[in-house]
């Protein structure tokens, strides 16, 4: 079977040599815990198509644990003002 893809064009033989060649786009709070133990740079993205807006879903309230009502409650009150 021949060889496809990117890592193939590149003419690169092994999964390592990939993974020094390309960068990663992550999300901050998966990429900083490690970036000091990985010895790996990180860099914010300052562009528009790099903001992920987030969601907050849930059942009816009155139907969560008291524990779930006080973590949204907490939630809802470090959203930024509209």
């Amino acid at each position: 079977m021949g060889r496809c893809g990117p890592a193939a064009k590149l003419g690169v033989t092994s999964i390592e040599r990939v993974q020094s060649i390309w960068s990663r786009i992550l999300p901050a709070a998966a990429a900083l815990p490690y970036a000091g133990a990985l010895r790996i740079a990180t860099r914010p993205l300052q562009e528009d198509w790099a903001v992920r807006p987030l969601a907050l879903c849930t059942r009816a309230p009155r139907t969560l644990p008291a524990a779930a009502r006080v973590l949204i409650s907490h939630l809802m009150q470090c959203l930024p003002a509209p």
